[in-house]
């Protein structure tokens, strides 16, 4: 049985990435970095990999004291690094409320592979071990789906979407990041692969709606769309 789920998954993402007509480019083709500085190399299960960690602090490296938003922060580790790297970003996070327990105040509900991230129970451990540097980042909460976004309309270099992988919720996210993200910015959307097929199909609505070009970050599971 697992194996032919696999084999579902595997033939959705086919379908979906050929729709997409995404292009996968090297991260070295879009930016030209030669040093950054990594904190808790290792994630836990839902982080990003190490390739992908490095490629976000790469495009960061574009807009060094830009402003970065990042939808589904889950432990920090990205923001983290971001701040650790690039003092000078004026960083945001948007995650569901610290003490979320119950999902009936939520838009839409949680998708099954969402809820490790949303009810783990050791989310602020790094938030606590590198309190100095959290402390410096804007945390926002709340649920993405319902948010008044009006006063960021043109404001970000960055948005990363890597929060609900439900697709009413990706359709939403990226709507609001396209109305956020300034001339040159990027929108980086987390987890396009067979295991969220979601995530691809709202990105083939996102593309087709708005008439842009959005492209796959090689070795990583990212697509992306530049201003």
């Amino acid at each position: 049985m697992s194996s032919f789920k696999n084999l579902k998954k595997l033939i959705y993402f086919i379908y979906y990435n050929k729709l997409n007509k995404t292009k996968t480019v090297s991260v070295s083709s879009i930016i030209k970095f030669s040093k950054i500085n990594l904190l808790e190399v290792v994630d836990k299960a839902g982080g990003l990999t190490f390739q992908e960690l490095v490629s976000i602090l790469g495009i960061c490296s574009i807009f060094p004291s830009g402003k970065v938003l990042e939808i589904g922060s889950f432990r920090g580790r990205t923001a983290l690094n971001i701040i650790y790297n690039f003092p000078n970003i004026k960083l945001y996070t948007f995650d569901l409320p610290e003490n979320f327990t119950d999902q009936k105040n939520l838009k839409y509900k949680l998708i099954e592979s969402d809820k490790f991230q949303a009810f783990h129970k050791e989310k602020n451990e790094l938030k606590i071990k590198y309190n100095d540097f959290f402390s410096k980042i804007n945390s926002i909460e709340g649920d993405s789906a319902t948010y008044d976004f009006s006063n960021f309309d043109n404001f970000f270099d960055i948005i990363i979407i890597d929060g609900s992988h439900k697709y009413e919720n990706v359709v939403i996210d990226s709507e609001n990041a396209i109305k956020m993200i300034k001339k040159d910015g990027f929108i980086i959307w987390h987890d396009y692969s067979k295991d969220h097929i979601d995530v691809l199909r709202a990105i083939k609505f996102i593309k087709k709606k708005y008439s842009i070009t959005i492209n796959r970050i090689k070795h990583t599971k990212f697509a992306y769309y530049q201003k």
